[in-house]
């Protein structure tokens, strides 16, 4: 089993409950209008990863994780990878298993439910540009949060209170942030770090 992949990250904070390991999937179909990380789009062989291979990098990560958010792309364009890999990390006792979905959450429902009895929270519906509002697991105001099982409505009731947060991974030239920012913090940022370390920063956003 192969998985289209992006990148991972630990510790990763602010998209989902404590300290969590992030898993970008690569790949996406919906494309939204003002996405923020259209490199996410397109999948090439470049991107395949074994599931094997994507566990062992991972799995100490995820044993030390208050739990696993996998977002991409678009994690539900590969349903199969998907769920393998989601019975994996379930498999590894993550506390927590939060995924973001571009797709409509009756759509979802139909078409996925055997992935999504694998979840605890989902965050569906595509990225609307004129319903931007950043809230601390969504950037417009149209996406919905599900809480389909007693964890996640144990640990996210009230997330809308969650505090702020990003992480910041730094891969040679690039620093990656994984959080819910808008498009005008994350310009701000890159021209802050510019400005202090006298070199171009390319900055990618790891949630939406």
């Amino acid at each position: 089993m192969n998985l289209s992949v992006a990148r991972c990250h630990f510790p990763v904070r602010g998209l989902g409950y404590g300290a969590r390991t992030g898993i970008w999937l690569q790949g996406c179909s919906i494309r939204c209008a003002g996405c923020i990380v259209p490199e996410t789009w397109e999948s090439r062989d470049e991107h395949l990863v074994s599931l094997a291979a994507l566990l062992r990098a991972t799995q100490p990560w995820i044993e030390a994780s208050d739990g696993v958010t996998i977002s991409g792309g678009e994690p539900f364009d590969q349903p199969e990878g998907l769920f393998a890999l989601l019975t994996a990390v379930r498999a590894l006792g993550a506390g927590d298993v939060l995924v973001y979905s571009g797709y409509p959450w009756p759509m979802l429902q139909r078409e996925h439910r055997a992935v999504l009895e694998l979840c605890d929270v989902v965050v569906s519906e595509p990225y609307r540009a004129p319903a931007h509002a950043v809230t601390p697991l969504t950037g417009s105001a149209n996406q919905r949060v599900h809480l389909l099982t007693p964890v996640a409505r144990e640990r996210y009731t009230g997330w809308q209170a969650f505090s702020p947060a990003a992480s910041v991974a730094v891969d040679g030239a690039d620093i990656r942030l994984a959080g819910v920012m808008s498009r005008g913090d994350v310009v701000k940022l890159a021209g802050s770090i510019e400005a202090a370390s006298g070199r171009r920063t390319r900055l990618t956003h790891g949630a939406l």
